[in-house]
């Protein structure tokens, strides 16, 4: 048995061959990248903003953000599985990806990350511009072998959602909107031909 000393959500799993088990969740982590206490995670009292964007819908933005964790589980011959690796943060790897928060607050869920066999591919908003007047989010898949791999898939001004992986995780399909500034629309049902 593991224990998390915060919480943890949208849990999603993927067996990897006949002993292994790769589970990926998400958890609010501090600025340093650690998954935030339990005792930790209310709103402080007091917060300074220097720059805008200091609320989302009805959510106050706080210094912490939401990461993606991976870790996998090995099976034992009594038929248990056990946390083999400790739970990495996926999305504190390199440099160019310490922005990036998915899933994407507040209402992001497990819909906003898949995983294949080797790669995780996630939705975030893009960290460059100015989350105040910007709807911009993209797809962006890291590798669970290869800490310093990142690969931005789209880069289109409108919101991104829901990438899911082909079954044999050769393929990454996902939804993307033409324009920007309709965060709060609903991604249009597809058609059938």
């Amino acid at each position: 048995m593991h224990a998390f000393h915060g919480a943890i959500g949208d849990l999603k799993s993927l067996r990897v061959d006949n002993e292994t088990v790769r589970i990926v969740f998400s958890a609010q982590v501090t600025p340093h990248g650690e998954i935030v206490r339990a005792n930790d995670s209310s709103t402080p009292e007091v917060l300074v903003y220097d720059r805008l964007y200091v609320r989302h819908w009805d959510t106050w933005i706080t210094p912490n953000k939401n990461a993606l964790f991976s870790a996998t589980l090995q099976s034992s011959s009594k038929g248990t599985y056990s946390v083999a690796h400790h739970a990495q943060n996926m999305l504190n790897s390199t440099d160019d990806i310490h922005d990036l928060e998915s899933p994407v607050p507040p209402f992001g869920g497990a819909e906003d990350f898949d995983m294949s066999t080797t790669h995780l591919a996630f939705v975030a908003k893009d960290p460059h511009l100015n989350p105040a007047t910007n709807t911009a989010s993209h797809v962006y898949i890291v590798s669970f072998k290869d800490s310093t791999y990142l690969e931005k898939v789209n880069s289109g001004p409108g919101a991104s959602s829901s990438p899911v992986w082909s079954p044999d995780g050769k393929y990454l399909a996902y939804l993307e909107m033409r324009v920007r500034g309709y965060e709060a629309d609903r991604t249009p049902p597809s058609r059938q031909c």
